[in-house]
């Protein structure tokens, strides 16, 4: 059994391919945003090292967002075509639900930047939602771990280079102990994705291509403009 990731949200795109022992191959992307070019690429890389042939792949999993909406739909429409053309199932994996898989015991909040103080965020304790992955302010985010008092949380995603400061001032205000992930487990990557998509396959929860569709959470600002009558 082999499931073929793919993540395209973030900064840079990769692809891994994991069997059912955990074995993992992984790919990823150099060039910034260059998602649409390299996945075909970053894919046969794959399937190469892993010693295998596309027939032998057995779903295609991939992050369905949020983040970047050119990339989620980068990603979902390949997966789609893969999917569709070779008859296999699909795996939809939510880029913020994908950092559960670093952490067993300990509280982790992954934000991804959504620009004007505002993230892509959730609270996660296992398989436990503390805060449900959506759109929210910084700020909020950071008041649940606050009145809950949450210690030791981990930080995770992009919105760390973002508001590094902020984050900083109001978990020390707290005096709640707090710590970023390392720099390499940072960002989204297929890595993770595989690793979801794993634990999800073992329990069967697989879906057909048609059933496929991305999570962009909240509308593109040019189409928010324009809804808004400001364009």
């Amino acid at each position: 059994m082999y499931i073929l990731a793919f993540e395209t949200t973030g900064k840079y795109g990769s692809v891994a391919i994991i069997d059912g022992s955990c074995n993992l191959c992984v790919h990823k992307s150099l060039d910034n945003f260059n998602h649409l070019k390299d996945l075909t690429i970053l894919a046969s890389n794959c399937i190469k090292d892993m010693n295998i042939k596309m027939e032998d792949i057995s779903a295609i999993a991939v992050s369905v967002g949020p983040g970047s909406f050119t990339g989620i739909r980068i990603g979902v429409s390949t997966a789609r075509a893969i999917a569709q053309v070779m008859s296999l199932p699909c795996i939809e994996i939510g880029s913020l639900e994908s950092f559960k898989v670093l952490e067993k015991d300990q509280v982790i909040c992954p934000i991804l930047n959504a620009r004007r103080g505002q993230v892509y965020g959730g609270i996660f304790r296992r398989d436990e939602d503390i805060l449900k992955a959506g759109p929210y302010m910084l700020v909020d985010v950071l008041n649940v771990i606050k009145d809950r008092k949450i210690d030791n949380v981990i930080f995770y995603g992009d919105g760390i280079d973002a508001y590094e400061e902020m984050i900083i001032q109001t978990m020390k205000s707290s005096g709640l102990n707090f710590r970023f992930s390392e720099e390499e487990t940072r960002h989204q990557s297929a890595e993770l994705v595989a690793k979801a998509a794993l634990r999800k396959y073992a329990n069967g929860d697989l879906i057909e291509f048609e059933e496929l569709h991305p999570e962009y959470m909240r509308k593109a600002e040019a189409q928010q403009k324009l809804d808004e009558g400001k364009i």
